[in-house]
């Protein structure tokens, strides 16, 4: 349910490596930006979790052959205030066939995601149980 192209080209060619890392110079650091997206399978986006559905753009139900009604409309506004139409196809619990503009509208079902803040990350290192003595004489 994104459309900016142009952000996945600007990553590819944020993306540098430098050779001959680490004190043998056999290394490489890989600098890659990591863009992540919210998942419609997080709990946290209780629109979406433990529900089985289909999301379409709501021109490309129009042409399909509606074999599966929808049951809400998300709309979707970006940083433009440009707003796109989603629907929502509940393979669980079919709609039945109404007018579109009688389907329940939702928007920022991602607000869970937006209010997300900055925070600090840290290593995660292994810690390995020291070996038993009968380990050690194996």
């Amino acid at each position: 349910m994104n459309y900016d192209f142009n952000l996945h080209k600007k990553a590819k060619f944020d993306n540098v490596s430098e050779y001959g890392h680490g004190p043998y110079g056999e290394g490489s650091v890989r600098h890659r930006k990591m863009y992540t997206y919210p998942n419609p399978l997080n709990h946290k986006l209780s629109f979406f979790h433990l529900r089985q559905v289909v999301i379409c753009k709501k021109p490309d139900w129009e042409k399909s052959d509606k074999n599966i009604c929808p049951t809400e409309t998300i709309v979707r506004s970006d940083n433009y205030e440009n707003d796109f139409y989603y629907l929502i196809l509940d393979i669980a619990s079919p709609g039945k066939p109404t007018d579109l503009q009688q389907l329940p509208i939702f928007r920022d079902v991602f607000k869970p995601c937006k209010e997300r803040k900055e925070k600090e990350r840290t290593a995660s290192m292994v810690n390995l149980p020291p070996l038993s003595d009968e380990q050690k004489s194996n």
